[in-house]
């Protein structure tokens, strides 16, 4: 799946974790997991380099965004809305690009 531009997991309750595969999808620009039942992102996510739009929203049991994510140069859109966030993910400062973050519905969420 060299190729694969567009990955849409969406919705899959049953789906707690990510496919290790994904950190191999170089050429990945989008990647929507929202509403599934994710609780962790895999380290490996700062190997897609070219991912430009990430849903996780409404993953219910995701608390923090794993170290690594903050390679994803070409993030432009990240949505984390209806999460477990109990702070903004760390290294944002280095989302270049990112115009567009969702941060609603944390509960959580104390501080930006």
């Amino acid at each position: 799946m060299d190729k694969l531009l567009d990955l849409n997991l969406s919705n899959n309750k049953r789906l707690v974790k990510l496919p290790k595969c994904i950190e191999e999808m170089k050429a990945l620009t989008r990647l929507d997991v929202g509403g599934c039942d994710l609780d962790y992102v895999l380290h490996g996510m700062g190997r897609l380099e070219k991912l430009c739009n990430l849903n996780l929203s409404n993953n219910k049991r995701l608390m923090k965004l794993q170290k690594g994510t903050e390679e994803m140069k070409f993030l432009t859109w990240l949505d984390v809305g209806g999460c477990d966030l109990d702070c903004v993910p760390q290294g944002m400062g280095r989302f270049e690009k990112l115009y567009k973050l969702i941060l609603k519905d944390n509960k959580r969420l104390v501080k930006v």
